[in-house]
């Protein structure tokens, strides 16, 4: 497994989960092309990018912290669409998808 959201653990403030915007209204899934500011070490949209290129093609797997605490996991298969954004993570229909 590859982890696409690698924590700066040298930022000035280190996080250990970053929140990301559940969107119907969004076909794709839109990952942070930067590294949010320094949140990240690399950005995960161009390690998700530079994997592909490589020819590893992998489902993305999400864990979401439920109200409960406890951790959920989403897996999403690789031939789902995934696009950049500057700096959000927005799950859309993809997500969306599992859940039903």
């Amino acid at each position: 497994a590859v982890e696409l959201f690698d924590f700066n653990a040298a930022a000035a403030h280190p996080h250990d989960r970053f929140v990301g915007q559940l969107d119907s209204g969004t076909t794709c899934i839109l990952l942070p092309n930067s590294t949010v500011g320094g949140v990240f070490q690399d950005s995960p949209f161009s390690k998700l990018l530079q994997l592909q290129q490589q020819g590893l093609r992998r489902a993305l797997v999400f864990t979401f912290q439920d109200v409960h605490g406890r951790a959920r996991k989403y897996t999403i298969p690789y031939n789902e669409c995934v696009e950049m954004s500057t700096h959000d993570l927005i799950l859309g229909d993809a997500i969306f998808r599992r859940w039903v």
